[in-house]
């Protein structure tokens, strides 16, 4: 008894399914929740007031001191919101606002530091 071209073409998408559709769900959840997670960090309005960490010193261009922060792993352009203040890497720094994807900082008070 031989199979016709159609019967086994059939086969082999059905095998084919059934290994497949189970991997492509969990892809699919898989790439949800890291990107539902990512998106609720970024986005979240609990940045201001964190206390964060210059992750390099901050330069001056046109008067306005810029730079990078870190908090939770994470990367955000700074500015500094005291032009007076020179920022060096490793700072202790509060999150004072926030403009899209730049963090408004100053630096921590004397006694804060401590």
């Amino acid at each position: 008894m031989s199979m016709g071209p159609t019967v086994l073409l059939i086969i082999v998408v059905v095998v084919l399914l059934l290994f497949s559709v189970p991997e492509f769900w969990m892809l699919i959840r898989l790439v949800r929740e890291r990107g539902l997670k990512a998106t609720r960090v970024r986005l979240r309005d609990g940045l201001v007031g964190q206390v964060v960490r210059a992750s390099r010193s901050f330069s001056v261009h046109r008067g306005v001191a810029t730079g990078q922060v870190t908090t939770e792993g994470e990367i955000w352009r700074a500015r500094c919101a005291r032009p007076d203040v020179r920022v060096q890497e490793g700072d202790r720094l509060r999150i004072v606002a926030r403009d899209g994807l730049t963090v408004l900082v100053e630096p921590l008070s004397s006694s804060e530091t401590s």
